[in-house]
């Protein structure tokens, strides 16, 4: 909600609880080469980069793992680019996730049992996934 409030689009807020882990299926690192660019984003990709790492949002390191930087035009404006980086490569050597998203009508469901529980409503919700259950 605060983030919504700040004027500098820059600024963004940090959330340190869990250090995050990006399990591979593999030990080799991707390392790609970049795309040819021209001069002109060349030197517009050094001044987002350059305009990130003085917001503190990236840090320079030294890795064996890259990859390739993208520079596409912003939709509203045609004259403003967006980078976007190409990481296809690396999405391919990630290990999956074990956990499946929650389907939303169940939390759904489950969200009004308890507030029937609660304040003791009767509600009849029925559908075509699941029978007709009175919660």
């Amino acid at each position: 909600m605060i983030l919504f409030l700040l004027k500098d689009k820059s600024h963004v807020g940090e959330v340190s609880l869990e250090l995050q882990r990006i399990a591979l299926n593999s030990g080799l690192p991707v390392s790609l080469r970049p795309y040819s660019t021209s001069p002109i984003e060349k030197q517009e990709i050094y001044r987002q980069v350059e305009k990130l790492l003085q917001a503190g949002l990236m840090k320079r390191i030294n890795s064996i793992y890259s990859s390739t930087v993208i520079l596409a035009l912003k939709r509203q404006e045609c004259k403003n680019t967006r980078r976007y980086i190409d990481f296809r490569k690396l999405n391919t050597l990630c290990k999956s996730d074990s956990e499946q998203l929650p389907i939303m009508d169940i939390l759904l469901i489950n969200y009004l049992k308890k507030i029937h529980l609660l304040f003791g409503f009767g509600i009849r919700i029925s559908s075509c996934a699941h029978s007709s259950e009175s919660l």
